[in-house]
């Protein structure tokens, strides 16, 4: 069962655009022209600032930034891919969707080095600092919602272990309270392909096996990996106290990451941390952001993403 045709047609063209990543990766359009250009054309205040001691990071800032609360939000693309208009366009819709329900929301969106120039850590390091840089303009953890989808997602969540967890190459940071939310898309919380997903939604999702690993070697060496790179294999005691109120973890049920993040979300909620799980059924990987992008009927993802905020944004009560 699909969507429809054109969510269908959709999903093949992607699965043949990501057959060879570096193709993809070769004829993609930096960041920072995406979202000017996008910001431009819907006529959306927006400012880049450079990020200290980021090696190179920027914050984009997409609305108003006389807003009280923030969604810091780390894009997706396996860390070797720039953001796509879809992300730019889903946030700004989710900035409008905020706004119609009194909520004055302003997106921080993290420009971060790809894995062309740099490996791991270095993105986990730009992560910690656009977190510092979101706090030092005035913004207090509890008005702030960090998340991501896949590499994005698992960008906060090695934020969010860092903080509780210190990780060597990382400055430590320390927060005033916990975050308002954490909200995660299809995160990527492992570098194995064995769950049972990888097979069952092999020929749905838009990308394939052989991406995955691409990626995985640009970013990560194997003696490399931990609980930082691959949250999934943290026991439960590491995300005792989790530092964010509220968390949200979306799959898609066509999506290849579906068994993996079941069982993260799962693992979450044993160590005691307020979670919401949401399987999109019928379904892909980061779907919001791609019906964003193709003008496709938005889903349960859509709808889950924007109840969630308004939900988690309308119980902070401004600054402190």
């Amino acid at each position: 069962m699909s969507r429809s045709t054109a969510h269908d047609a959709r999903n093949v063209e992607l699965r043949k655009a990501f057959v060879d990543p570096s193709v993809a990766q070769s004829v993609s359009i930096p960041t920072a022209v995406i979202i000017e250009t996008r910001c431009k054309k819907n006529n959306v205040a927006w400012k880049v600032e450079d990020i200290s001691n980021s090696s190179g990071a920027r914050i984009h800032w997409i609305g108003d930034r006389s807003a009280q609360k923030a969604i810091l939000w780390f894009h997706g693309g396996g860390f070797g891919l720039p953001l796509f208009d879809g992300h730019v366009i889903f946030l700004i819709e989710c900035q409008k969707q905020l706004q119609t329900r009194g909520e004055n929301v302003v997106i921080a969106l993290l420009e971060y080095t790809l894995t062309t120039e740099a490996k791991y850590p270095t993105q986990y390091q730009q992560g910690a600092e656009a977190l510092r840089h979101v706090l030092s303009k005035g913004y207090t953890a509890r008005n702030v919602v960090m998340g991501g989808d896949s590499a994005g997602a698992n960008l906060a969540l090695a934020v969010i272990s860092s903080i509780m967890h210190p990780h060597p190459d990382i400055k430590p940071l320390s927060l005033s309270g916990p975050l308002a939310g954490l909200l995660l898309n299809g995160p990527w919380v492992t570098f194995s392909t064995d769950a049972k997903s990888f097979q069952d939604n092999a020929a749905k999702d838009i990308h394939g096996v052989d991406g995955l690993h691409w990626f995985t070697r640009k970013f990560v060496n194997d003696d490399e990996k931990n609980n930082y790179t691959e949250p999934l294999g943290a026991d439960i005691s590491w995300w005792k106290d989790l530092p964010a109120k509220e968390t949200i973890v979306l799959a898609g049920g066509h999506e290849l990451f579906l068994t993996d993040d079941r069982e993260f979300a799962s693992k979450l909620k044993d160590a005691g941390v307020s979670v919401k799980y949401v399987e999109c059924e019928n379904e892909v990987h980061i779907d919001c952001f791609l019906d964003a992008q193709f003008g496709t009927d938005p889903g349960m993802m859509t709808f889950a993403t924007w109840e969630w905020s308004v939900d988690v944004f309308s119980g902070v009560k401004g600054k402190l």
